[in-house]
C-alpha cells in the first residue's frame, strides 16, 4: 500500500524512511494507531491514517498533487 506514497515522496526528493517492522508484526501495535487500521504515515507530530489522504499528503509534499481544486477533484475521482 505505500508504493504510491513512496513514487510521489521519490518524484519531490522528499526523504522518507519505511517502517516495515511494525506492519511485519502487525496486529501487535493495532491499538497504537488511530482507527486500529493500516497504513499509517508518521511525518513528524503527524500521524495519519486512511489510503486515500496518506496519498494525497504525500503527492502534495511530492508536488504532483494539482493545486487547482478542479484538477484536484478529477485525481480524486480516479484514486
Amino acid at each position: 500500500r505505500a508504493d504510491f506514497c513512496q513514487l510521489a515522496m521519490y518524484a519531490g526528493s522528499v526523504n522518507y524512511d519505511l517502517d516495515t517492522d511494525k506492519a511485519n508484526t502487525w496486529p501487535s501495535f493495532k491499538n497504537e494507531t488511530p482507527f486500529g487500521v493500516l497504513p499509517v504515515l508518521v511525518h513528524g507530530d503527524l500521524e495519519l491514517t486512511q489510503g486515500g489522504a496518506v496519498n494525497r499528503y504525500c503527492a502534495k509534499l511530492g508536488g504532483i498533487y494539482p493545486d487547482d481544486p478542479v484538477e484536484a477533484a478529477k485525481v480524486d475521482m480516479i484514486h
